[in-house]
């Protein structure tokens, strides 16, 4: 048994186009309630390109 996901399917998709909109992964971690690391790894496991900081 492994931990159940922070954030769903859903929520992923969501955390990518606001990202792709031009939210900053910090602003994204606090209204997921997550780790900005978690965001990062999300958003590479989905393909995005992580923008430059």
């Amino acid at each position: 048994m492994g931990r159940r996901p922070k954030l769903s399917d859903e929520q992923i998709q969501q955390l990518v186009r606001c990202y792709q909109d031009g939210d900053s992964m910090r602003t994204l971690a606090r209204r997921f309630g997550v780790h900005r690391e978690t965001i990062g790894r999300k958003l590479r496991q989905a393909g995005v390109a992580i923008r430059a900081t």
